[in-house]
């Protein structure tokens, strides 16, 4: 079978390009090619850096075969697992806009850099009075997240519940992942608290955990940055999130374990279980409910139970509902059908939360 990537145009992978720009390279192997490829990517310098600096991690490199799956090969091992579905036309539509997409990064992280001199927050114009909109300056990730705000109307402390969204709602114009969370909104609307939805901005690419990572760093500043009057119940804090949105609850509770009192991770993914510095115990004091879908083609289960089993064995706080069919619309069932609401606002830190 043949598979196709793109990569830095870097003149290890020269023998296997089909095309290429002054920036990246469509490059395009067999099977029988998969040794040589790895000699590629252990010499190329760039991929070794960033493994290096802990920038990526457990999967180095990923690439669509023709069957229209993704696939992974081990920086460790060499070896190749199949993975999710991934529609071959992605990457030849990434690599086609990949200079505009590169140009669009460079000008965003130059607006940043020159315009900012510390964390910022500023709310802009709004037409849904309810849900102010905001954008907050991460200058230290080199981040800018816009967001929406909605602010609980009672005088006292009250939780505040994060919404992470799919990859489909990644952007700049503050309206795609509001509208992915209006199917949530229903379930919230007469319950007293705060709930942020923000906006992923950079390019998720093919599992870019690294971006996750950042991504999520930067939720926490956000939320340790909103103005102390709106009187958050740091005891109380709740993350829910589908798909992509998913991971990046997986993600924030082993960033920054017991900051967060609930996580629901729904359609979720979570590599890091494979990595020799994978640490269980972060997860020894959390809360988390996680809903799947057995049939899911799109984001296969197998992250989910593993974590489940995981943390079911230690005996934590951990429990899972899984779905025959549904696959991956299995979010909007476990919304309504679940008694998520209840669960989720029965939870509280026990203690100080310790940032990592």
């Amino acid at each position: 079978m043949r598979y196709y990537t793109v990569v830095n145009n870097n003149e290890v992978f020269n023998k296997y390009i089909k095309e290429s720009n002054a920036m990246v390279a469509l490059i395009s192997f067999c099977d029988e090619d998969f040794k040589d490829i790895y000699n590629c990517l252990k010499n190329n310098s760039e991929a070794t850096q960033m493994f290096d600096e802990g920038m990526l991690s457990v999967v180095m490199f990923e690439f669509v075969g023709e069957d229209n799956y993704l696939y992974k090969m081990s920086y460790a091992t060499a070896e190749v697992k199949r993975d999710i579905k991934w529609p071959l036309k992605k990457i030849f539509e990434y690599y086609k806009n990949y200079e505009k997409h590169a140009d669009g990064v460079q000008r965003y992280n130059k607006d940043i850099e020159q315009n900012y001199k510390e964390d910022t927050l500023i709310q802009q114009r709004s037409f849904i009075p309810n849900y102010q909109k905001y954008k907050f300056v991460d200058k230290e990730n080199i981040v800018a997240i816009n967001f929406r705000f909605k602010q609980c109307s009672k005088k006292e402390k009250m939780p505040l519940v994060i919404y992470f969204h799919g990859a489909g709602s990644v952007g700049t114009d503050n309206i795609k992942q509001f509208a992915e969370y209006k199917f949530l909104s229903l379930g919230l609307s007469k319950r007293n608290c705060h709930i942020l939805v923000p906006q992923c901005a950079k390019e998720i690419g093919l599992e870019n955990t690294f971006i996750i990572k950042t991504y999520c760093k930067s939720i926490k500043k956000l939320v340790d940055n909103l103005p102390q009057n709106l009187q958050i119940d740091f005891d109380r804090i709740y993350i829910i999130g589908a798909s992509y949105g998913g991971a990046c609850v997986w993600y924030s509770l082993y960033q920054f374990p017991q900051f967060y009192a609930g996580a629901i991770p729904l359609m979720g993914y979570f590599s890091e279980y494979n990595s020799n510095t994978f640490d269980v115990t972060r997860f020894a004091h959390e809360n988390i409910w996680i809903g799947h879908s057995a049939n899911d083609s799109m984001v296969p289960i197998k992250d989910d139970a593993t974590m489940f089993e995981k943390l079911k064995n230690l005996k934590y706080n951990v429990k899972m509902t899984t779905y025959k069919k549904y696959g991956h619309g299995m979010s909007c069932i476990f919304i309504r059908r679940e008694h998520w609401k209840k669960w989720l606002f029965e939870q509280k830190k026990s203690s100080e939360y310790d940032s990592i």
